[in-house]
């Protein structure tokens, strides 16, 4: 199953993970008026299913309702990993001090279930290409 970011938050945000406060926008409308009630820099996400939005240019940082504009604009004319944009994630940009990923994917291969957790972003692909050793891979076989 994938989901989007919005929909893990809401997840999260249901069993007491705090998130961040963010607005779904499907419009460019949309996304000027969630920036109003934000204080400061403020994010804009593509909402797909595809890994490696930032270096698609689907995550964008504005300054000013200006900027939403035209970066929300940008986002929404893109097209990541197949998939046509039709939505982004609004919310106030966060100082990270620290940033984990985390992923639980079936390795058909071994009939197992991976969780995989990094200090970088990764994907099952690179692990099973043994492209890099800097990742911490655990193996849970679940029941």
């Amino acid at each position: 199953m994938k989901i989007r970011e919005f929909q893990a938050r809401g997840i999260f945000a249901s069993h007491g993970i705090p998130v961040p406060n963010s607005t779904l926008a499907r419009t460019v409308t949309e996304a000027v008026a969630a920036a109003t009630d934000i204080d400061g820099p403020t994010i804009i996400k593509a909402q797909v299913l595809a890994g490696g939005r930032g270096k698609a240019g689907g995550v964008k940082l504005a300054v000013s309702p200006v900027e939403v504009r035209s970066l929300t604009e940008s986002i929404l004319r893109l097209n990541i990993g197949g998939e046509p944009v039709s939505s982004v994630l609004v919310g106030p940009a966060v100082d990270i001090a620290r940033e984990l990923y985390l992923s639980i994917v079936i390795d058909r291969t071994t009939q197992q279930v991976l969780l995989m957790a990094s200090a970088e972003a990764v994907s099952y692909t690179h692990l099973r290409a043994h492209e890099t050793l800097r990742y911490l891979v655990c193996r849970l076989l679940l029941e």
